[in-house]
C-alpha cells in the first residue's frame, strides 16, 4: 500500500511521540523524605521515560501496497487500518520498535474474513547524525482471511532531516521543517508482493514529506503535509507473466493531508491527532495489469480517501 510504505513509518502519516510519564509525588522539594526515595524514583523515571507508545486507527477508501492493488476491496466499501507500536530508547543514538499493523474490509469477499491482513515488524533505529537517521525493520506479512503468508521482507533506510539548511537560507514558514527527504530498499526475503516469484524482489522508494502550518492556533492548529512517493523495481519487485520481467517504474504518488492536535477535545492521557487526506496515485502500465488481474480495473490513475486518529504517549 502506498500510504503504508513502512507500516509503523509512515506510511503510510508521521506521528508525533512523546515519552511516557509516571505522575509522582515531588520528593525532591519534600525535606522530610527518608534518605534514598529521591534516588529511587528518579532511577524509575528515567527508565519509564525510555519507553513511548503510538496507536493508530486509519480509515481509507482503498488498499494498494506500493502501488500493487490488494484485490476487489478497492472497488467499493471502507477499510479500516489499525496499528500500534511500542519504542524503547535504549540510548541517545539507539532506540528499537516492535509493531502490528492490521486492514479489514467491509467489501464481501466470497465469504473471506474480513480480517484481510495482520503484519508484524521488528526493527532498530540509529541516529548516525543531528540530521541523519538509519533504519532496519524486518517485517511478517499475514493473510488471516487466506490462512497464508502473503511475504517476508528486509526493511532499510535512510533519513535526513534538512531543516537546519532551510533556516540557515534564511527560509522561515510557519510549520516548515524541510523536506525531509529519505530512501527505502526493501529485500523480500520469503514469498513476492505481487504473487509472481519468490523471495527475490529487490524495491526502491524515495520521497519527500514537507509540511507547512495553515491555520494558526494556540490550542488546535492546522498542519497540511504533501507527501510524494516514488516506487521504483530494482530487481523482479514488479513481475507480469510467467516470465516474471518487471519495469523499473512503478508508480508515483503526491498526497495532501491535514492534521490537528486534538488534546483539548479528547480528555485523556497522551498526545491525540485527527487528521484526513486525499493522496493521488499514478501506476505504471505493469501495475494496470498487475490491478486488472486483481478485479480492480485497468485505471492509470487512482484518488484515495481517508482519515484516521492517532495517539501517543
Amino acid at each position: 500500500m502506498f500510504y503504508k510504505a513502512n507500516p509503523l513509518r509512515a506510511v503510510v502519516c508521521a506521528l508525533p511521540i512523546a515519552s511516557i510519564g509516571i505522575c509522582l509525588p515531588t520528593y525532591a522539594q519534600n525535606e522530610f523524605a527518608e534518605p534514598g526515595v529521591i534516588e529511587e524514583l528518579t532511577a524509575t523515571t528515567e527508565a519509564s521515560s525510555k519507553w513511548s507508545f503510538e496507536a493508530n486507527t486509519h480509515f481509507t477508501t482503498e488498499y494498494w501496497f506500493r502501488g500493487i492493488s490488494q484485490g476487489k476491496q478497492n472497488v467499493n466499501g471502507l477499510i479500516v487500518q489499525p496499528s500500534a507500536a511500542v519504542t524503547y530508547q535504549v540510548n541517545e543514538q539507539v532506540s528499537t520498535t516492535f509493531g502490528v499493523w492490521s486492514s479489514f474490509s467491509s467489501q464481501d469477499r466470497g465469504g473471506e474474513s474480513a480480517w484481510y491482513e495482520a503484519d508484524l515488524t521488528a526493527g532498530i533505529n540509529f541516529a548516525l547524525s543531528d540530521t541523519l537517521s538509519f533504519d532496519a525493520t524486518y517485517i511478517w506479512l499475514e493473510n488471516p482471511a487466506g490462512g497464508g503468508e502473503f511475504n517476508q521482507e528486509l526493511d532499510v533506510s535512510l533519513a535526513f532531516d534538512d531543516t537546519g539548511m532551510w533556516e540557515e537560507a534564511g527560509i522561515v514558514i510557519p510549520g516548515f521543517e524541510g523536506l525531509q527527504p529519505y530512501g527505502l530498499v526493501a529485500f523480500e526475503t520469503s514469498s513476492a508482493a505481487d504473487g509472481i516469484g519468490n523471495a527475490d524482489g529487490v524495491y526502491l522508494e524515495i520521497g519527500i514529506s514537507p509540511s507547512i502550518l495553515i491555520i494558526e492556533s494556540e490550542s488546535t492548529p492546522i498542519t497540511l503535509s504533501v507527501p510524494v512517493t516514488f516506487g521504483l523495481n530494482l530487481n523482479d519487485y514488479y513481475q507480469t507473466g510467467s516470465n516474471g520481467d518487471g519495469d523499473f517504474f512503478g508508480y508515483a504518488s503526491v498526497g495532501f493531508h491535514a492534521s490537528m492536535p486534538l488534546d483539548d477535545v479528547i480528555q485523556m492521557d497522551g498526545s491525540w491527532e485527527g487528521y484526513c487526506g486525499v493522496d493521488y496515485l499514478m501506476l505504471s502500465d505493469q501495475l494496470r495489469d498487475i490491478s486488472v488481474a486483481a478485479g480492480t480495473g485497468d485505471d492509470e490513475t487512482r484518488v484515495i480517501m481517508s482519515a484516521g486518529l492517532s495517539m501517543s504517549f
